[in-house]
């Protein structure tokens, strides 16, 4: 935003430093600093990697340095360990320590998990990135082979992807079946 001047930006840091530096002895494990021969348990993996966090306000930053992080970590043979790791880290009560797309995700397993004959969502993709939620709904649908799925959703985009549509618009319910994954042809519809 041009907020910080190189000035000011060197201001910063040695306030950072002269922080660090006078740090009351009491509080000395109060803080997680970075250094760079060391992990930040404080932090996660992807933040110790970037040696900080990504910066908001860039378009689609967080996919594109995702995307860049596996390739580092596949070239590097890192991803079993980082995948090890990662298994062993704390979540904190209720999750509270993971991203909402990761807690959404941590939801939908939990409940696969217990293969219900019928699942009910409701937007339940919609915290994930883009790319992802299509990825997330088809994985859902395959768990869920031969049992009942509703999934209540807000746009239009994915009604193609079920069976029998119920669509409520101007206090008006319609009723589409006939297409979906089942492949059916022929679909019908019909006002309730």
């Amino acid at each position: 935003l041009g907020l910080v001047s190189d000035e000011l930006q060197e201001k910063l840091l040695q306030a950072r430093a002269y922080f660090r530096e006078h740090l009351p002895e009491r509080l000395q494990g109060a803080i997680a600093f970075f250094e760079p021969d060391s992990y930040n348990t404080a932090s996660s993996i992807q933040d110790n990697v970037l040696f900080g966090k990504i910066a908001y306000g860039q378009a689609q930053a967080t996919q594109r340095i995702f995307e860049m992080l596996s390739l580092v970590l596949d070239e590097l043979e890192l991803r079993p360990r980082v995948i090890e790791v990662g298994m062993q880290a704390e979540c904190g009560i209720g999750g509270n320590r993971l991203s909402v797309p990761q807690r959404q995700k941590l939801a939908l397993a939990r409940a696969l998990v217990k293969r219900p004959d019928i699942l009910v969502l409701h937007d339940a993709t919609m915290p994930l990135d883009g790319a992802e939620q299509p990825l997330l709904r088809d994985a859902v649908f395959e768990a869920s082979e031969g049992r009942t799925v509703i999934w209540a959703l807000q746009g239009e985009e994915w009604v193609d992807q079920f069976d029998h549509v119920l669509a409520l618009a101007e206090a008006h319910v319609t009723l589409r079946t006939g297409s979906g994954r089942a492949g059916a042809a022929g679909g019908e519809e019909r006002s309730l």
